[in-house]
């Protein structure tokens, strides 16, 4: 459930930088990992926001702009993102408990 709960905000969060790169706001364009990901983006849209999502990184908000400049669909944009966070905090939930867990039987706790 904390996965589910995490990832969605985490999907509703990143519109910010959907929007950014909607608005046509190009404060970004001259970064080379901005334009690396608007070549993903282009070529593997769904998969490359997907990936993003899944890795702990702070490219992800790249990932968002260049999304958002693209005029990728924001309902796809929503799902791709929400699918890969999920399936991270799902992981990091349960890294977390029996990690826990693990810490309590190595030192008797």
């Amino acid at each position: 459930m904390v996965g589910l709960v995490g990832g969605i905000g985490q999907a509703l969060g990143e519109l910010t930088g959907y929007m950014v790169g909607y608005s046509g706001q190009t404060w970004v364009d001259e970064n080379p990992a901005y334009n690396r990901l608007t070549r993903w983006m282009q070529r593997y849209g769904l998969l490359t926001i997907f990936v993003l999502a899944l890795i702990p990184n702070p490219a992800f908000d790249l990932g968002g702009v260049a999304a958002g400049a693209l005029r990728f669909p924001m309902w796809k944009f929503l799902v791709s993102c929400a699918a890969g966070k999920i399936i991270k905090n799902i992981l990091f939930a349960l890294i977390g408990y029996y990690g826990i867990e693990t810490l309590f039987k190595l030192f008797g706790g």
